[in-house]
């Protein structure tokens, strides 16, 4: 956008803030995290870096608008993958469920790259009431999620779902860090004699949860 024109209405400020997500967006893909600065944005956009600032004060904060606009679209596609049922119904075999909770998983390597982060490296450099807020509208974003892993494991309370989920994502994005890495960690990967597991990504990720959730499931009182 190169002529920049000030946004004073609410509904032109959010527009302004989504042009600022995509071009940080993009940056990302093509940089990496440590690549984007907020005068590398402000000149993907064509502004100056003062205009920038009227909207966002640190790159991190934007990463975060960016992680929960992610978090929030693979939400939606577990809740879609895993209706709620319209009257009570028995669990889907374990196996099965935790096939088509992979498959969900696998199409949204975006989300994942940015959850490899957000601990690490994005939470760390953000004030603590920014921080506070973020992670309580978090925790509201993900309840259709932590709702259908209540379904499938019942008996299990909103806290320990809402743990399990979490466990869920953790190792997802863990696995994809270490599946679609940088070329010279493939590399090496291979050249110490590290193979790759043979079902791939989605593979994977259903065998832990298969196994996370039956052992979750057994460890409950009957």
């Amino acid at each position: 956008m190169a002529d920049y024109q000030r946004a004073y209405s609410a509904e032109h400020k959010a527009e302004r803030l989504e042009e600022i997500k995509a071009a940080t967006d993009r940056l990302f893909a093509a940089q990496g995290f440590h690549g984007v600065t907020l005068a590398s944005i402000a000149k993907e956009l064509g502004w100056s870096r003062g205009n920038l600032y009227r909207y966002a004060h640190t790159k991190e904060e934007i990463f975060l608008d960016l992680y929960r606009d992610r978090s929030a679209a693979y939400v939606r596609a577990i809740a879609r993958a895993f209706p709620a049922p319209a009257v009570t119904a028995e669990p889907l075999p374990v196996a099965e469920f935790a096939r088509r909770w992979a498959e969900v998983t696998d199409r949204h390597h975006d989300y994942l790259r940015y959850q490899t982060l957000l601990t690490s490296v994005i939470e760390t450099n953000v004030p603590l009431d920014v921080l506070t807020a973020f992670k309580r509208d978090l925790e509201t974003d993900v309840q259709g999620a932590i709702a259908v892993v209540q379904r499938q494991v019942p008996g299990l309370g909103v806290e320990a779902a809402s743990t399990a989920y979490r466990a869920l994502v953790y190792h997802a994005a863990a696995l994809h860090g270490h599946l679609h890495g940088a070329p010279t960690q493939m590399q090496a990967m291979q050249a110490a004699g590290m193979p790759l597991p043979e079902g791939g990504f989605c593979g994977e990720l259903a065998d832990f949860v298969e196994i996370y959730l039956t052992g979750l499931t057994r460890s409950l009182p009957r």
